[in-house]
């Protein structure tokens, strides 16, 4: 049987015909099976990834209702479950997932889970957000649910990736930001309709609003400060060597682009001497490093311009 998170690998799509409304790249339903089939059915089809077992008071001759379809948005893989009640426990190693290339945001839609994290159970109402790595095994019951699971690749949320550690679940119960569960509810209910030429776009957008609620997370709280401030720092990093030769390289903008003020922006760079000081000091170097090269004969003039 073809494994669910066929989701997370299927690239085959066509793309020609750009009004087609995007197609499900994956779909399950239990009700392809005779009744008292249909959780030994849910359990093959998870097996690769995690164990499940029914609740107490339950059998399988009693059926179970699940569904589940994903989808594919450029680099995002997204996927909408619903299943009656069930406990579970995910392999240590999720191959098909390639280990620890996504983070796995799951969005209880309907219902609620208890996780359990070794030293305390959290549990994760309708509209929470939860937040963990792809190779983290997890454990817990789930009630009657409708839940969306969000891969996130993080090779696209680059700069954040401190921030996103100090927001797994598994170490930090602290709320994401209203605005995330609000956006992907909404998501959820556009993604059947959405078409091959939007899906692109609405991925791009869904990595720009994760990165966003990231970012404007309060900075009161002592567990997430500093890696807030590393992430900012490593963000503002990329974004000043991409643009080193641009006269336009300013505070005001490196301010925007991380979502900060001119103030926040000035104590992220204090110890490396302070913003400018930073921005000149590269600029220096890529002169020294230039002018050691040679660079095609280019005079000492242009390069200091």
């Amino acid at each position: 049987m073809i494994i669910a998170m066929n989701v997370i690998n299927n690239s085959n799509i066509n793309i020609a015909d750009s009004s087609r409304l995007i197609s499900p790249v994956y779909a399950f339903s239990s009700d392809s099976f005779e009744k008292e089939r249909q959780f030994q059915a849910y359990r093959d089809e998870f097996a690769a990834f995690s164990a499940v077992n029914l609740p107490l008071g339950k059998t399988e001759q009693d059926g179970f209702q699940a569904r589940r379809v994903g989808y594919r948005l450029g680099g995002l893989r997204i996927a909408i479950s619903e299943t009656e009640a069930f406990s579970f426990e995910t392999h240590t190693s999720q191959a098909l997932l390639r280990d620890d290339q996504y983070w796995v945001l799951v969005l209880r839609l309907q219902g609620c889970a208890d996780i359990d994290f070794g030293d305390r159970v959290a549990r994760y109402g309708s509209g929470s957000i939860e937040l963990r790595r792809s190779d983290r095994p997890v454990r817990g019951h789930v009630s009657a649910n409708k839940s969306m699971f969000v891969y996130l690749p993080k090779a696209e949320l680059a700069g954040v990736e401190g921030l996103m550690e100090g927001l797994d679940s598994a170490h930090n119960e602290r709320p994401m930001h209203a605005l995330l569960s609000q956006y992907f509810v909404a998501l959820g209910g556009t993604l059947p309709h959405l078409t091959l030429s939007e899906a692109r776009a609405v991925a791009e957008t869904t990595l720009a609003t994760v990165r966003t609620c990231v970012t404007y997370l309060p900075d009161s709280g002592a567990q997430l400060r500093v890696p807030l401030m590393a992430s900012r720092f490593q963000m503002a990093k990329r974004y000043i060597q991409d643009n080193l030769t641009s006269p336009r390289l300013t505070a005001e903008e490196v301010a925007a682009i991380l979502a900060v003020s001119r103030r926040q922006l000035y104590y992220i760079f204090e110890e490396v001497g302070g913003f400018y000081s930073y921005v000149r000091s590269l600029r220096l170097e890529a002169c020294g490093k230039a002018l050691l090269e040679g660079r095609a004969g280019r005079s000492i003039n242009s390069i200091a311009a």
